[in-house]
């Protein structure tokens, strides 16, 4: 069994249940969204699929960097019976559009006349890489969002029916395919690895403060994040955040408070961001 790695990019298509104007819900995500294996070991890059409608038709395009990985190859995925790969395409289909890639893959998916794929965390496609041998080398997996290169259709005999992508939906502007992405590591340390996929803490300002302070962060991918104060001795001292959050830049105020509103003592304290990719964190000096 291989270690398992990082992900990818897509679109679909509905066989039924949706109809022209309306915009169904999918997503495709990393599972696990970072792996770490050692120098010159080969990994697989499982992808998930969460829709409540039944896809047959997906156009995958991972960007990645070579200079980390070498594709092997792709194989249909262990929640994806009747799906067979007819046509996939490593050799750079589309200029990489990721800070940090430099590489891309796409891979085309289809159903049997008869089949589809529906339900939460199905495993729809497993792609394989080789990590870089020698010394840390690091790169994010993402996925191409221009929705020409990430779309689907049905092929049920009807023609199109329905598509759900992320940028270009039927009857819509708003994106109805949430796209995860990840990043892949050949041993490399977490802070190292943040960096490289640009999952930032920058310094808070004022940094002395009193009473508050500006915490920034920059997350590469959507998805889980917490945002922490903890004391020098480790200690939790407040959640300024948790949940999913949208890629991008963020800004919170910690006002000096704890969890239940109360003053902390002048001192030295911790911001500490944490997400499935890696765990950075800065310093803060709260002063009289």
């Amino acid at each position: 069994m291989f270690p398992r790695l990082v992900t990818s990019a897509a679109v679909l298509a509905l066989v039924s249940g949706a109809a022209w104007g309306v915009t169904p819900t999918a997503t495709l995500r990393m599972v696990p969204s970072v792996v770490v294996g050692p120098p010159g070991s080969i990994v697989d890059v499982p992808i998930q699929i969460s829709t409540p409608d039944q896809i047959s038709v997906v156009r995958v395009t991972v960007e990645y960097n070579s200079n980390a990985a070498t594709f092997v190859s792709a194989q249909v995925g262990s929640g994806a019976p009747g799906f067979t790969i007819p046509a996939f395409n490593p050799n750079l289909p589309f200029p990489p559009r990721t800070p940090g890639t430099n590489d891309n893959v796409l891979v085309f998916l289809m159903s049997s006349s008869s089949g589809s794929i529906t339900g939460n965390n199905r495993e729809l496609l497993v792609l394989r890489f080789r990590l870089a041998s020698g010394g840390c080398a690091m790169s994010p997996i993402t996925f191409d969002r221009d929705c020409n290169h990430t779309d689907a259709s049905t092929s049920n005999g009807e023609g199109l029916r329905a598509t759900v992508d992320n940028s270009c939906a039927v009857g819509s502007s708003v994106p109805n395919l949430f796209l995860f992405g990840g990043a892949i590591a050949n041993g490399c340390t977490s802070d190292a690895l943040a960096e490289t996929i640009g999952l930032r803490l920058l310094p808070n300002s004022p940094n002395p403060f009193n009473p508050t302070t500006l915490l920034t962060f920059e997350k590469p991918f959507a998805g889980p994040a917490t945002l922490e104060i903890v004391s020098v001795a480790g200690h939790r001292v407040r959640t300024m955040l948790t949940g999913d959050v949208q890629a991008g830049r963020h800004e919170l105020i910690w006002d000096g408070r704890d969890a239940n509103g109360h003053r902390v003592a002048a001192g030295v304290y911790f911001a500490r961001l944490q997400t499935p990719e890696a765990t950075v964190s800065r310093s803060l000096v709260l002063v009289q």
